[in-house]
């Protein structure tokens, strides 16, 4: 994101994890109903950042169920 955090979702424990690109300090996470092997999206509306995340497929043997989430950015990031 533009005030430097990176998201990474493509684990097979099934956590989206947000880290500062800075210092690599892991500064939220989220267990995620299935696994994920998407690469997150980004989009602004009205003013507020979001990512979007495809998970499930079944790849390696991971818990199905497949959805698409979407989380808000706290305003000061």
């Amino acid at each position: 994101t533009e005030n430097g955090l990176l998201f990474i979702a493509a684990t097979k424990d099934g956590y989206f994890r947000a880290f500062d690109k800075h210092t690599g300090k892991k500064i939220w996470e989220f267990k995620l109903p299935a696994a994920s092997f998407a690469t997150p999206s980004t989009y602004q509306l009205n003013g507020k950042q979001y990512i979007v995340l495809a998970c499930g497929g079944e790849k390696l043997g991971t818990v199905s169920g497949n959805q698409i989430l979407a989380f808000s950015l706290p305003e000061n990031n």
